[in-house]
């Protein structure tokens, strides 16, 4: 058996919060090209038309992104037209929706980080007895295994704990 193969096995039992920190991956992903767009809008509603275009990277999509970003400024426009539509003014409604997206993309990236940080101690837990029972570590060793301190050898009881001066 391939050691891949090994570590999906003992990944199995994970699968759920693994789909869960991917999903917040992927909004975490979408919130910030959300928020890379919303930037772009207010450069070019504050500066004018275009204005976006003259930083570098900013304004100008790939050609295999024009579909998406069509998509993200149908929603832009339509966003903008409920909040006219609402009396709310377009200048506090889009630092409202930038904040929105930098929230979203805080909160899932938090989710995300919590889920995998979750399973790497599980993991790592179950390697480490893992390993503890198939080195057949017992008593002293497995003190040295996991680099627990030694009883104190003045102490007849050993119950106590050696400290360092």
């Amino acid at each position: 058996m391939s050691p891949f193969r090994r570590l999906l096995a003992y990944f199995r039992p994970y699968r759920g919060r693994a789909l869960a920190a991917f999903g917040a991956m992927a909004i975490v992903s979408l919130s910030t090209v959300l928020l890379l767009f919303l930037l772009t809008k207010i450069i070019d509603d504050v500066l004018g038309s275009g204005a976006a275009s003259a930083f570098s990277g900013l304004g100008r999509a790939p050609a295999r992104a024009g579909p998406f970003v069509r998509w993200l400024d149908s929603l832009y426009t339509s966003a903008r037209a409920a909040a006219e539509a609402a009396g709310i003014p377009v200048r506090f409604a889009v630092p409202i929706l930038l904040l929105l997206a930098l929230v979203s993309k805080n909160v899932f990236s938090y989710f995300s980080e919590f889920a995998f940080n979750g399973i790497g101690l599980s993991m790592g837990m179950h390697f480490a007895v893992g390993g503890m029972l198939s080195l057949n570590l017992r008593g002293p060793q497995a003190r040295r295994f996991f680099l627990v301190p030694r009883p104190i050898p003045d102490q007849p009881s050993g119950r106590g704990l050696r400290e360092d001066p």
